[in-house]
């Protein structure tokens, strides 16, 4: 791709389609950084799953912390507490 020779994908229409996060993950995910890009649309069909699971743990995880540091105090234990989770692993000391 190149501006010259004016065979370049806009911008702004790919961020309006895919949004700014997808299009980012695709440019440092999907080729070598020395390599030719060539500009695919089904190569964004395949971002876009793994970028909602990526979305899912960050919003299970925040999930895990706030119920965890929601409980009353006399439940926390006052040494090192570890709290074990299916998507969150976290240890705080109080």
């Amino acid at each position: 791709m190149s501006k010259s020779k004016h065979n370049g994908v806009e911008p702004s229409q790919i961020f309006g389609k895919y949004g700014v996060d997808t299009s980012r993950l695709l440019i440092l995910g999907d080729v070598a950084p020395t390599s030719d890009r060539l500009w695919k649309e089904e190569v964004h069909n395949r971002m876009v799953p793994f970028r909602l699971r990526f979305a899912n743990h960050k919003t299970q995880r925040e999930m895990v912390l706030s119920e965890m540091f929601s409980r009353p105090e006399e439940e926390i234990d006052q040494e090192n507490t570890i709290v074990y989770s299916d998507s969150a692993y976290v240890k705080y000391i109080v």
